[in-house]
């Protein structure tokens, strides 16, 4: 499969064919960011639904912290 980007994060998913799923992880992110889908056509949603609940994970995160950004 091609390798996809959404909001700066990027990703080659991949196919297991014995389970009949595509999956993959979202590159560069500090911790684990996956994603599956059981057709290939539903991949790229389950990428971009990834992506948008880590950056969803984080904007609480800072929240919690009270706003404050950690270099």
């Amino acid at each position: 499969m091609e390798r996809m980007a959404y909001k700066g994060f990027e990703s080659t998913p991949k196919h297991d064919e014995e389970e009949g799923v595509f999956y993959g992880l979202v590159d560069g992110i500090d911790g684990l960011c996956e994603y599956e889908s059981e057709t290939a056509e539903g991949v790229e949603k389950a990428f971009r639904d990834a992506v948008d609940d880590y950056l969803d994970a984080c904007r609480e995160s800072v929240a919690m912290q009270g706003g404050a950004r950690h270099a």
